[in-house]
């Protein structure tokens, strides 16, 4: 009877909350916890312990080495998440899925040389192509594979650049014209790296563009094509100047539009900082959203996790915030929005094991929580509760061409579409059931 009650009152609540107008405002960013992703593994030694007489089990981590993640979404809705890994006992390519749970790690790499540094994308075709930089070689070239049918078979790995000397940090993507586009820092000499890139038209590579030419290092490509055509690569370039004396790193980029390249744009500016292995995608809301890793100049200085946005395709940016704050290393960022409105954000952290607290390098995640559509004011209110959920009932079965957007029953909300699927149903009350009672 007692459940009974609850549920009654709930409802009784939630008929209340129909009735009342709902304003369009837009929604605060609630970010998650963050989560680990990998793990070390566990060994077992057996002693013999004479006081005891009888054998004693320790159970013991083995540390290894997951990190320099890539994360994309494929048309069948499952999230993606490739990275290197030592678990082997050398760096190859392994890859995981969430398709609500995460499945368990595989293994996409197989050889006694080290892969290291992916890239995943999928195509219009639905082929999901991976490309990562190998030794195998006696030198870095950049290598990929493909798959058809989710996973279920892969082709043979295909090297896709040969060159003398070391070529590392694969960038993929495709753009609208169906061209894959591969990005990679090539090794000049010792104290030089220059960005290059190459583009695949269905049937064969082109040649190679160098795209920077500089005499400092220019490394960590990231490729993006905005709604507006625009190709733009980020990278991090070591910068020596203004003070040669303190050598440090800042994150660049310019952008092609289809003819010709822009000129380079700095967009970090601090001598006493180093800012490096930038990440970017477009928002559905045209926002473009840019991760990187800094760590201030010092002896007992960590790298944390850092944003920039802008919602006017780079005419201004806002002020760097910074998005992870532990004091071990957090590094690598990879960064996507899925079909709906959240943002993910997987990256690589040196943060102790939480069971054996021994030194460990893992993958970690976090994501933004969806439902957050008004409070009891009338506005957004940094929760996800019985308002939203009556909100997002309010505006079911609606859609942004026949129904006007206003602040009566049944009339089209725009923060209500969290899945950007342009109509409020049932899926968006249920992303926000998942959410309920979450807080900023």
């Amino acid at each position: 009877m007692k459940h009974l009650i609850t549920i009654s009152l709930i409802l009784l609540t939630l008929l209340t909350l129909l009735a009342l107008p709902v304003p369009v405002h837009a929604s605060p960013l609630i970010w998650g916890d963050e989560w680990q992703l990998t793990y070390d593994p566990v060994a077992e030694e057996s002693t013999w312990d004479p006081g005891l007489h009888k054998n004693i089990t320790t159970i013991y981590p083995v540390p290894d080495f997951d990190g320099l993640p890539t994360i994309a979404q494929a048309q069948n809705g499952g999230i993606w998440l490739v990275w290197q890994s030592d678990v082997t006992g050398n760096e190859q390519i392994f890859y995981k899925i969430n398709t609500g749970p995460w499945t368990n790690d595989t293994q996409l790499t197989n050889n006694a040389y080290n892969d290291i540094a992916p890239s995943i994308i999928q195509a219009s075709d639905g082929k999901i192509w991976v490309a990562w930089s190998s030794n195998r070689t006696g030198l870095y070239d950049i290598y990929y594979k493909t798959t058809s049918n989710y996973g279920l078979t892969w082709s043979l790995e295909t090297q896709a650049v040969s060159n003398p000397n070391d070529d590392n940090s694969p960038a993929l993507l495709q753009a609208n014209d169906g061209k894959i586009w591969l990005a990679w820092a090539r090794s000049i000499n010792s104290t030089n790296q220059e960005l290059f890139y190459q583009t695949f038209n269905g049937a064969s590579w082109s040649g190679e563009t160098q795209l920077t030419n500089n005499p400092n290092l220019d490394q960590m490509p990231a490729l993006m094509q905005t709604s507006d055509g625009k190709i733009w690569v980020f990278w991090n370039r070591l910068a020596p100047v203004p003070d040669p004396t303190n050598p440090h790193f800042e994150i660049l980029y310019k952008t092609f539009d289809g003819s010709t390249w822009s000129s380079e744009t700095q967009l970090t500016n601090d001598t006493k900082i180093d800012n490096v292995d930038p990440t970017v995608f477009q928002a559905k809301d045209g926002t473009i959203w840019l991760f990187w890793a800094a760590k201030p100049q010092g002896t007992n200085a960590a790298f944390d996790l850092w944003f920039k946005t802008s919602v006017n395709n780079g005419a201004t940016w806002s002020a760097s915030t910074q998005f992870t704050t532990d004091p071990a290393d957090d590094m690598w960022p990879t960064a996507m929005q899925p079909t709906d409105k959240s943002i993910w954000v997987v990256w690589t952290s040196m943060r102790p094991d939480p069971v054996y607290n021994v030194d460990n390098v893992d993958l970690y995640y976090k994501t933004t929580l969806l439902g957050d559509i008004t409070g009891p004011s009338g506005v957004p209110d940094g929760s996800i509760d019985i308002y939203d959920l009556a909100a997002i009932a309010r505006a079911a079965g609606t859609d942004p061409i026949h129904f006007p957007t206003g602040t009566g029953w049944n009339e089209w909300n725009p923060n209500a579409d969290l899945n950007v699927d342009n109509v409020v149903n049932v899926l968006d009350l249920f992303i926000a059931g998942k959410n309920y009672g979450r807080t900023a």
